[in-house]
């Protein structure tokens, strides 16, 4: 008789977990100034829509072997316009 609501409400919690730690790896790539690697906690998750997007935006994607791994995202370099 619960197993529908169960089963959304467990969906809707994991969905906002994972727009949560998009919302924060976002966060971090555009504050962060002086280094191109962010590393974060294995055991977050990330929608595979994010991932392909981060690499098609030029972020290397290191996916943790496991869940004592981290993440690694390496940023593109910046490109400082030099007037010629």
């Amino acid at each position: 008789m619960y197993d529908d609501a169960i089963n959304y409400a467990l969906n809707t919690r994991k969905f906002n977990m994972i727009q949560a730690n998009e919302r924060t790896l976002l966060s971090e790539i555009q504050f962060t100034l002086g280094r191109n690697t962010i590393k974060c906690a294995g055991t977050k998750l990330y929608s595979d829509e994010f991932l392909k997007a981060l690499v098609e935006h030029g972020v290397v994607v290191s996916m943790p072997k496991d869940k004592d791994d981290s993440w690694i995202f390496k940023l593109p370099d910046t490109e400082e316009d030099e007037d010629d």
